[in-house]
């Protein structure tokens, strides 16, 4: 898929599927206040854009993860919070072992 045609997907789903009462929040918002809208991402393969697809994510590109990131600045979607997903996850993929990576990534 070109960048373009990425764009225009994310863009779309973002605009359709993110709450309008969610945009441009000035403060963080709680798990709680965001979690239909984090299960909406799982559900589409969406919460761990960097990831490998093996272990769960979209396996993007650099040039992708950072269309992905200026979509959701662009459309006000707060990325919530996703310290494990950013940090802990790329660690665990990287240095695990293949056991901590599977139930650690995919949670199976």
């Amino acid at each position: 898929m070109t960048d373009g045609d990425f764009r225009r997907e994310v863009g779309q789903f973002f605009e359709s599927e993110y709450p309008e009462e969610l945009r441009h929040l000035p403060h963080r918002p709680t798990f709680s206040e965001v979690e239909h809208w984090h299960r909406k991402l799982h559900a589409k393969g969406w919460v761990a854009p960097a990831w490998p697809a093996e272990y769960g994510g979209m396996g993007l590109s650099a040039a992708k993860l950072l269309i992905f990131y200026e979509e959701q600045q662009r459309w006000g979607v707060n990325r919530g919070r996703d310290m494990g997903v950013q940090m802990v996850g790329p660690l665990i993929i990287k240095f695990g072992t293949q056991t901590q990576r599977t139930i650690g990534c995919r949670g199976s």
